[in-house]
């Protein structure tokens, strides 16, 4: 009997294990960039398998790795110690956009597969979450809980991909518990991310109109349940209670400082080249103006790549917002804008195509893709 595979699956599958891997990292005896460099080359494969049918965005983010390379390989001239873990961070998240646009295109992220990837990350979100939380106290020198765990971003990335769950109610828990995680963690702007998704999500669940009405009840009254967990969780939690007093006060760690110093190194720039192609790899943390990063995307490329860094990355996002008057269904839709509001949240606020875990975000980009042509989704 002639066993046949497809390849596509295998790669699919690969991908989700290594996934999982780098964000377990810390229970295998081998440093977490194995499961970046296997990352790598199962989207060079992917990618290369359709060389020929790649979109506008994956042609945009290619341009831009390479042109991130390029400069990265340039700064040795000037850089004693570039950093390898920051050009790690941007190959991922780039080459992640070509190799789920693949896996979307093939058809592979079915019903079943989806809602496996989420339990199984959600699991290891847990694990990560954890290690994150010894990470941020070992760094602080405390024991206590009074920490910021930048590691529950997992969790921000995964809450709108709990509209894929049939089961209103499972779904229910599921956003519950990343909310949850995400309070523990005491990120302020991971919060400010998930307000949007979280608005469509119990939005869907009250007026999806497949909902039977005893169900609608049900779900309003584990709404308002939930709400005062969620409250108990914050009057519980001195220290994101503070850091929320603080934003109300104008605190926004200095973030208005870092913006107004990276927004002077380009805006008074001595020759106009440096405005339109930057002054360089890691510029903004290596400057004596600022020795950190601009925590924010368009202004860490404004910095480092000027203009036409700008325009590339403008781009490649406008094609995916496109996506959202081109998917037809509220469902679809939600699931969509969730993802996109995520990501240009977090490149304004944060980190975004320069966060180590952004390709988790982009997984499920691979399912918004597969929307045009397969119908492989949960009907709406």
């Amino acid at each position: 009997m002639k066993i046949s595979f497809n390849k596509y699956v295998i790669l699919r599958d690969m991908t989700l294990l290594v996934t999982m891997g780098y964000l377990l990292y810390f229970m295998f005896p081998f440093p977490p960039i194995i499961w970046r460099l296997l990352f790598v080359v199962i989207a060079l494969i992917a990618t290369s398998y359709r060389i020929n049918e790649l979109e506008k965005h994956e042609k945009l983010a290619i341009v831009f790795l390479c042109f991130n390379l390029l400069y990265f390989i340039i700064s040795f001239n000037w850089l004693k110690n570039p950093s390898f873990t920051q050009i790690g961070n941007i190959i991922c998240t780039l080459l992640a956009i070509p190799l789920f646009t693949s896996l979307g295109r093939k058809g592979v992220f079915t019903n079943k597969f989806i809602i496996v990837s989420f339990i199984l990350l959600f699991i290891a979100g847990i694990g990560y979450f954890i290690d994150g939380f010894r990470v941020a106290t070992d760094l602080q020198g405390n024991n206590d809980e009074e920490v910021t765990n930048n590691s529950g971003t997992v969790f921000l990335f995964l809450l709108p991909f709990i509209l894929c769950v049939k089961n209103k109610i499972l779904s229910f828990i599921a956003f519950v518990l990343c909310i949850l995680f995400l309070l523990f963690g005491a990120k302020r702007g991971n919060l400010v991310c998930a307000v949007i998704p979280c608005f469509l999500f119990v939005k869907y669940i009250l007026t999806d109109r497949g909902t039977k009405i005893r169900e609608k009840i049900l779900l309003f009254i584990l709404l308002i349940v939930s709400c005062f967990i969620f409250m108990s969780q914050i009057e519980g939690n001195d220290y994101l209670l503070e850091r929320i007093d603080d934003t109300v006060e104008g605190d926004s760690s200095n973030r208005d400082y870092i913006y107004a110093k990276a927004w002077g190194i380009w805006a008074n720039s001595e020759y106009f080249y440096n405005m339109l192609l930057g002054y360089g790899y890691d510029t903004t943390v290596n400057h004596p103006a600022m020795k950190i990063h601009a925590h924010s995307d368009w202004l860490e490329i404004l910095v480092n790549y000027g203009l036409i860094g700008i325009v590339f990355y403008f781009l490649i996002l406008k094609d995916y917002i496109k996506q959202i008057f081109i998917i037809k269904g509220k469902r679809k839709k939600y699931v969509l804008i969730s993802i996109v509001s995520i990501w240009f949240v977090k490149s304004i606020f944060s980190m975004g195509f320069t966060s180590p875990i952004m390709f988790v975000n982009l997984f499920f980009m691979g399912y918004v893709y597969s929307f045009n042509g397969y119908k492989n989704f949960c009907k709406n």
